[in-house]
Order: C-alpha cells, then structure tokens, then sequence
C-alpha cells in the first residue's frame, strides 16, 4: 500500500484579489505564510520519502514549508502539476469570467473534462498530466508515503479522475489522501483543512 498525500498551495495573490492565476506566477500571501506553518506542522511527523510539487511559485513555497521538516527527503519541481493553462483567462478577475464566457465558465465549474479554458488546456488534458505524475509518483514510492503540491484545478481535475466523477472545490493549504492498493488508488479523504483553524481562506472558485 502506498499513500500520497496532495497539497493544494496556501493562499496567494490571485487567490486573495479573485484573479485567475493558471500559469500565471505570483507569491504567497502574509496569511499564506501561516498557512504553510500549519502544513509543516501538520506533516512534521509523517514519514515522508519524497516531494513533488508545481515548480509556480505559490506551489513551490508550500512545498519548501514541508520539506523543511524533512532533511534529506528528495524534493523537487514540475510544471507537469502545475495549475491548469488558461489562455485568455490568465489575469483576469473570476467575477467576470461568467459575463464574459458564459459557456465555458459554466462548464469549468461543473468540471467537464472536455471544455478548454480561455483557449488554453481541457480539464481532461490536465486531469491527464497530473495522473501520470501522480502514478509515477506513487510508483517510485511504492509502500511509503509520497506528497504532491498543486493547484485547486488541477487538483481537482486528479481528484476527480480518481473518483470517476466531478468533485467539490476546496480551500487553499487542503490535504486530500489517495492510497494505491492492489484494486488502483482509493480517495481516503478530499480537501481537509482542519489544521487550518483560524488561517482558513475563501473557497476559489
């Protein structure tokens, strides 16, 4: 049994002025900050073998927040679990995507695979990137624990992948639990950020 563990990154400047940041870089916020304190914490004891994040800035501090706890545990980036490539949609304010995009925006929030953001990717195509990282990851980890840092989308779009289904939005700095058995991976849990009392941020979408 292997399990994996998949971080969605602390809150960051898009998150918290309600831009859409796919591939689009920014920092962390102040309450990001706390928020990576309360990931680190949470994980200080895990026996962790190995890191996988985003190599986006907002990701790649999440990450580094972790690690610090865990000397010695290889550590490293990939734009292969980065957040979802939003074409024309990059920087602009998620209040008006609805206005200005009707058909797509209505299908990115219901998580069709099919539908492409902003002329960038489809939900499907990253739900097929971020599973491929995610079983490899799992596989180079088999009978530990693994970590992965990414993005709500994307996590989104893995997580649902997983369960065969849409799923739920989470927060920023959640923790969802996959576990590879012999039958294929099983969610344990999606989006848990009670380790988060009092730094919680606003769900994104």
């Amino acid at each position: 049994m292997t399990v994996l563990y998949i971080v969605r990154h602390v809150q960051a400047e898009g998150n918290l002025k309600r831009i859409f940041h796919g591939h689009t870089d920014g920092d962390i916020t102040e309450l990001g900050k706390l928020q990576a304190e309360r990931l680190a914490a949470r994980f200080a004891d895990a026996q962790i073998s190995e890191i996988l994040s985003s190599d986006l800035t907002r990701a790649r501090k999440t990450a580094e927040a972790i690690a610090s706890r865990h000397p010695g545990v290889p550590l490293s980036f990939s734009p292969e679990v980065r957040e979802i490539s939003a074409g024309v949609w990059e920087g602009k304010n998620f209040e008006g995507l609805g206005d200005m995009y009707p058909e797509e925006y209505a299908g990115f929030q219901a998580g069709d695979p099919s539908v492409r953001v902003g002329g960038g990717e489809t939900i499907g195509e990253v739900a097929a990137r971020m599973r491929k990282a995610a079983d490899a990851l799992a596989a180079r980890n088999s009978g530990g624990v693994a970590l992965l840092v990414s993005h709500g989308c994307a996590i989104r779009s893995l997580l649902s992948d997983y369960a065969g289904r849409p799923v739920a939005w989470g927060t920023n700095a959640s923790v969802s639990k996959v576990v590879y058995g012999e039958s294929g991976p099983v969610i344990q849990y999606m989006w848990d950020d009670s380790h988060l009392e009092g730094a919680r941020s606003v769900k994104l979408p």
